[in-house]
C-alpha cells in the first residue's frame, strides 16, 4: 500500500515567507511523512537537506484549464482573482493525482498542524472526499482528502458543473454544494465536539453534521474559525491592525469564551471544566513567526496575553494591506481602459 501524500498546491509566481517557513517545519516535524509542493512556475526552492519535501511543477491552470473553456470565461477578471486561484489548485491537484494515482491529503500553506495530527485516521477514510464545513453552504479545502485520482476528476468536473451555473461560486461555495449534493462521498472532519460546546446552537442539523464524526477522532480540526479568533484575520484586509478575538456570526462554530491550553505539546480549546482537542490552526493572519514553532508561539501568546488584545499592529499587515489594495486599484483602472479602447 502507497502511502497517503501530503500536498500543497501553490498558484503564485513566489512563494510567500510565511508559506516555506511552513513547509519547511511541518516536514520537519513529520519526518517520516512523504510532502509534495505543487506549483505552476519554475521558480526554484531549497529546502535545505530536507529530503521529504518533493517540489513538482505542472501546466499553469491560466493555460492548460482557462483558456479555450467556455465554462470559465464568464468570470469577471477570473485570471485575476483570489478565488481563481483557489478553485485552479483544483486542476493542479488533479494534474498531479493523474500522474500518481494514489490518495492525498491537501493542506493550505497557512495550516499549522498540531503534532498530533491524526494521519493514520484520515488515511482510512473509505468516502471519496473528506474536508471541513464552515456552515450549512460553505466548505474549506483547508484539509481536503482526496481517494483517488478519480475523485480529484470528480471534483474538477463538479466545480466546473457549478462554475457553469455562477461563474462566481467559490471553491467554499463548491464544497458546500459537494457535501450537499453528494453526501454519501463525502466524509465531514468534524470541526464542533460531540458534546457541541463549541456551538451556539447544538440543536441545528448542519451543526449535528459537523460533529457526526467528532468520536472517531476524538478532536477538532480548525476549518477557518479559530485560527482567525485567537491569531487575526487575514491580513490583507487589516490595514496593519491585526485583529484578535473577532466573531463571525456566519460560522457554525462559536469561539467566543475559549481558551487555548497546552499540556504535553497538545493543543486543546476550554471553557469551564470542558476540554477539546485541536489538530491544527487555519493561521489567516499569515505572520510568519506563528508558523516557527507552533507549541512555542501559542505558549508566548499565552504567556504574554496577546489573545486579550482585540488589535495589535504589524507593519508586515499594513505592507501587505495596502499592496493589495494598489493591486487591486490596477487591475480596475486597466480594465476601464481595456474596455473604452475597444
Amino acid at each position: 500500500m502507497v502511502d497517503m501524500k501530503v500536498v500543497f498546491a501553490y498558484l503564485s509566481k513566489k512563494l510567500p515567507k510565511y508559506a516555506k517557513t511552513n513547509i519547511q517545519n511541518v516536514s520537519l516535524k513529520f519526518p517520516d511523512k512523504r510532502f509534495v509542493l505543487l506549483v505552476d512556475h519554475s521558480q526554484n526552492f531549497n529546502f535545505g537537506s530536507r529530503n521529504n519535501v518533493e517540489v513538482i511543477r505542472l501546466p499553469d491552470p491560466s493555460v492548460s484549464w482557462v483558456s479555450g473553456n467556455d465554462i470559465l470565461r464568464g468570470h469577471e477578471n477570473f485570471e485575476n482573482n483570489f478565488w481563481y486561484k483557489t478553485i485552479a489548485r483544483f486542476k493542479l491537484i488533479e494534474n498531479y493525482m493523474q500522474m500518481r494515482d494514489e490518495s492525498i491529503l491537501h493542506i493550505e500553506a497557512d495550516i499549522v498542524l498540531n503534532q498530533n495530527f491524526p494521519f493514520a485516521k484520515i488515511e482510512s477514510i473509505e468516502k471519496e472526499f473528506a474536508f471541513s464545513l464552515i456552515n450549512q453552504h460553505q466548505g474549506i479545502a483547508s484539509i481536503l482528502y482526496l481517494k483517488n485520482h478519480h475523485a480529484a476528476k470528480e471534483l474538477l468536473k463538479f466545480a466546473e458543473a457549478r462554475l457553469r451555473e455562477n461563474p462566481k461560486y467559490t471553491d467554499m461555495d463548491i464544497l458546500g454544494k459537494l457535501f450537499n449534493l453528494k453526501r454519501k462521498q463525502v466524509f465531514i472532519l468534524p470541526t464542533i465536539d460531540s458534546g457541541s460546546f463549541l456551538s451556539m446552537n447544538a440543536n441545528n442539523h448542519i451543526n449535528r453534521d459537523m460533529a457526526d464524526n467528532f468520536n472517531f477522532f476524538n478532536g477538532v480540526f480548525d476549518a477557518a474559525t479559530l485560527g482567525q479568533y485567537f491569531f487575526g484575520l487575514d491580513r490583507v484586509h487589516t490595514h496593519g491592525f491585526v485583529k484578535t478575538q473577532v466573531y463571525l456570526p456566519h460560522h457554525s462554530v462559536d469561539p467566543r469564551g475559549l481558551k487555548l491550553l497546552i499540556e504535553d505539546k497538545v493543543v486543546s480549546v476550554t471553557v469551564s471544566d470542558l476540554k477539546v482537542e485541536v489538530f491544527n490552526f487555519h493561521i489567516h493572519s499569515k505572520i510568519n513567526k506563528l508558523f516557527l514553532s507552533k507549541e512555542k508561539i501559542i505558549e508566548y501568546f499565552i504567556k504574554e496575553e496577546k489573545l486579550s488584545k482585540l488589535r495589535y499592529f504589524s507593519f508586515l499587515a499594513f505592507y501587505n494591506s495596502k499592496n493589495y489594495i494598489l493591486k487591486h486599484q490596477i487591475r480596475k483602472v486597466a480594465k476601464f481602459l481595456k474596455l473604452n479602447s475597444n
